[in-house]
């Protein structure tokens, strides 16, 4: 079913008609119709549809295997869900267009920063690239009275950790905030680079010499993504370690940037606590 504007009447017909396949392809199902409806039909025929010749490399199934479907449908269904639940943020429009020619990984990954610190009660404002040194960063968050300029990278390549790649992103995303004020700093690593035994030391003393020469980042977050095995099927799960500048020059009080769960989560259920902003 396809959709020229975006409404709830819609959504819910979408979500109807797939009643019987189950919740995960009502997820899927809907979440096209909000990728269809905001990034219009030319960049949805381009990079979601089995007809696509050559879409973007973070949407494309680049194989038969259950991995790949799964990653495709995770992807699908949160690129629908942060899209939807974003739409009323403060420079949204200009955001979609230039989503529409960036490639997709990183774009997402602003999206994801965005999101989060939506559901963690910020205020947040898409920041439009001026193209000038200290005004190109990313979003605008606020809380509590606290406004913080936040950068988001992505670090997706590479499966061994080299903390001069982590260490040269870092530097990259401190020259795109403003001198004054408090700043953060989200990065999304590899899941790979956690696997190694001395992760955690190397990580943290790159991250410490990074703050002892960058007073005007208050936070570095690490986020990364892993699927994890269930009795019946995958979970993806994303995984937040936070990091706080002591000497910054800007001083704030956050406390924790994201907030952990309040409850147990059981992985293993039929069916989750979470449900998609368009559900």
């Amino acid at each position: 079913m396809v959709w020229s504007v975006l409404t709830r009447e819609g959504l819910e017909q979408t979500k109807d008609q797939f009643a019987s396949s189950g919740y995960v392809m009502q997820w899927y199902a809907m979440g096209m119709e909000v990728v269809l409806t905001t990034l219009g039909p030319e960049w949805w025929k381009k990079n979601c549809t089995t007809e696509a010749i050559k879409p973007d490399e973070f949407l494309a199934v680049p194989d038969d295997s259950e991995k790949s479907k799964y990653n495709h449908q995770d992807r699908m269904v949160k690129l629908g869900h942060m899209l939807y639940a974003l739409r009323e943020c403060q420079g949204y429009d200009a955001f979609i267009s230039s989503l529409k020619t960036r490639d997709l990984a990183p774009t997402f990954f602003e999206l994801w920063v965005a999101n989060i610190l939506y559901q963690n009660n910020f205020i947040v404002e898409f920041v439009q690239a001026k193209g000038q040194k200290g005004e190109d960063y990313d979003l605008f968050a606020e809380r509590d009275g606290i406004s913080l300029s936040v950068e988001a990278k992505s670090r997706r390549a590479g499966i061994v950790l080299a903390k001069n790649k982590l260490r040269s992103t870092l530097e990259t995303a401190r020259k795109q905030l403003p001198s004054s004020g408090p700043g953060i700093i989200f990065v999304s690593i590899p899941n790979d680079w956690t696997m190694d035994r001395n992760a955690e030391e190397l990580i943290g003393n790159c991250i410490n010499s990074f703050f002892r020469n960058s007073a005007r980042v208050n936070y570095v977050v690490l986020i990364w993504h892993q699927w994890l095995e269930l009795e019946k099927g995958r979970a993806s799960a994303s995984f937040v370690r936070q990091y706080e500048n002591l000497s910054p020059r800007s001083q704030v009080e956050l406390g924790k940037v994201i907030q952990p769960p309040t409850m147990p989560i059981n992985l293993n259920a039929e069916q989750q606590d979470f449900t998609p902003s368009f559900w």
